[in-house]
């Protein structure tokens, strides 16, 4: 849908007719008709509400119709491994992902945060709480290719990146030990950036963000973080297949 067809919708008014709606104050859902004027739900009515003049019906038989879903953690990221990693666990995912999220272009970043969203938004979530984690050091070019996916797709998102100066190969007692040698080479290659680095950039990131919407979020969190010295810390998840 262009941006003309979207200022046509804003304001004419719709009507939204057969579907049962989903409300939280009754044990099942109901047959009726919503009216929608400049945007917002006017009227929840019976079925055949009357309608303005010029009004664009929308036919929604067999369908369910509910406020928006919100997805409150996600990591559009990981949309394109889908395939391979849903019955992995936990700690085999963990593992994998410095070799799976390092090498992820801007482009691949972009295509696989705008596959999460659309499946999400078949599915009637309109909001997300996504945490990116760019390798090794967070880009205001990664962060803005996550966000230009959730526009393309219209769908409203918080993106709160994730920062991390460790690794769990060394957050873990022997992990690091335990692995091949050139398993070992390769993951020192690869190692985090210094905590001090992570705050400034995420410093430069505030500073020079240009997409719409609140920026007070995780990348403000934790530059307050580090000029106060409190402790950034992470959460441990129990072993369950991902």
């Amino acid at each position: 849908m262009g941006e003309d067809d979207h200022r046509m919708t804003d304001e004419r008014s719709i009507v939204i007719r057969g579907g049962r709606v989903l409300d939280s104050g009754r044990p099942t859902a109901y047959f009726a008709d919503l009216l929608i004027m400049g945007g917002s739900i006017e009227d929840v009515g019976s079925p055949g509400l009357t309608a303005p003049d010029d009004t664009l019906l929308i036919d929604a038989s067999d369908k369910l119709l509910h406020p928006g879903l919100i997805n409150a953690h996600t990591h559009g990221y990981h949309a394109v491994h889908k395939a391979t990693t849903d019955r992995w666990t936990l700690e085999r995912f963990l593992t994998t992902s410095p070799w799976a999220n390092a090498e992820l272009s801007l482009q691949g970043s972009y295509l696989s945060t705008k596959i999460a969203a659309a499946e999400m938004v078949l599915k009637g979530c309109t909001a997300r709480y996504d945490l990116p984690l760019p390798l090794p050091m967070p880009s205001l070019e990664a962060f803005q290719a996550v966000a230009q996916a959730y526009s393309d797709v219209g769908m409203r998102a918080v993106i709160a990146p994730m920062a991390a100066d460790t690794s769990i190969f060394l957050a873990l007692p022997g992990f690091m030990d335990a692995l091949p040698r050139n398993l070992r080479s390769d993951l020192e290659s690869r190692g985090a950036s210094p905590a001090e680095a992570i705050i400034a950039r995420y410093g430069d990131l505030l500073r020079d963000w240009s997409a719409d919407g609140d920026r007070d979020g995780g990348a403000r969190c934790v530059a307050r973080s580090g000029r106060h010295r409190a402790a950034v810390r992470s959460r441990c998840i129990p072993r369950r297949p991902i």
